[in-house]
């Protein structure tokens, strides 16, 4: 596995949104949250829905993955299903992973519904990387950090594969598939705008200078 700095490589990212399709992991327990994450409204609409429309606003087409198909239906929202309930994120990347390759083999843009922000450079510097003889491209810092990340649906295998022996994690996962793996280390880490907490939404709220959650 490489790692490398983000602000040594500015030049523009062959891969683009148009052709990298965004899956949104949503439907998890948010046991520290006390509620869904997913539908925590911000200035009156769902988180969800929120993340959604800005993924399409930057070119992206974009998917969701859920323990239950209609679990947002509510929203106008349908969900692929979890190929294995109770397994957490590897269940959600493999279902993506499979999801893609059924369109056609390449690349794709994996988040959890609990991204407050996201701007075009998170995954232009994610882009940028990109080649064909990787499984994926994800920020770190201290550690490697796998959502949000850039996977291609080559990885679907070795996902498989983890699952069935129950290795939950991806980050193991990442770090088992040595060079297939870039990461880089942003200024700005995009994962600073997850939270798990009510406490910890309030903040990135402040930040974003807002403060409207109902």
């Amino acid at each position: 596995m490489s790692a490398i700095d983000a602000f040594e490589f500015d030049q523009p990212a062959e891969l683009l949104a148009e052709g990298c399709p965004a899956y949104i992991l949503c439907g998890g327990q948010s046991a520290r949250f006390g509620t869904d994450k997913a539908r925590i409204k911000i200035n009156g609409r769902p988180l969800l829905v929120q993340l959604a429309n800005r993924l399409r606003e930057l070119g992206h087409k974009v998917y969701f993955v859920a323990d239950q198909s209609d679990r947002y239906e509510d929203l106008n929202i349908s969900s692929i299903l979890d190929v294995q309930v109770a397994c957490g994120p590897m269940a959600g990347l493999l279902s993506a992973a499979r999801h893609r390759a059924g369109q056609a083999e390449g690349w794709f843009l994996l988040l959890t519904c609990d991204q407050l922000h996201w701007q075009q450079s998170y995954f232009q510097w994610l882009a940028s990387h990109a080649r064909p003889e990787l499984a994926a491209v994800t920020y770190s810092d201290e550690l490697i950090q796998p959502i949000p990340g850039l996977y291609h649906s080559n990885i679907a295998s070795s996902v498989a594969t983890s699952l069935a022996s129950q290795q939950l994690s991806i980050k193991h996962l990442l770090e088992s598939l040595g060079d297939s793996v870039v990461t880089i280390k942003p200024a700005n880490n995009p994962r600073a705008w997850c939270f798990n907490t009510p406490a910890e939404l309030h903040c990135l709220l402040g930040k974003l200078g807002q403060s409207d959650m109902s």
